[in-house]
């Protein structure tokens, strides 16, 4: 997470940073790691609820399908 210039926690784009969260949660002990896991999507969740709210929020790629009716 990073404080934007508004002074709101945004999600850095930078894929490794999170990937280096998540591998080091993997060195405590399971009590902890849940805990650590729970805060963090209790964040996350918030920020994509602000980011849907103020119009910000990216959803990424999405997968339209190949067209064919299955």
């Amino acid at each position: 997470f990073s404080v934007n210039k508004n002074g709101q926690y945004t999600i850095e784009r930078d894929g490794y940073s999170l990937a280096k969260f998540l591998n080091r949660l993997l060195g405590l002990p399971v009590h902890a790691q849940n805990a650590c896991f729970e805060y963090f999507t209790i964040i996350l969740g918030e920020l994509i609820k602000q980011a849907k709210h103020d119009g910000t929020f990216d959803m990424g790629i999405m997968d339209l399908g190949t067209g064919e009716n299955k």
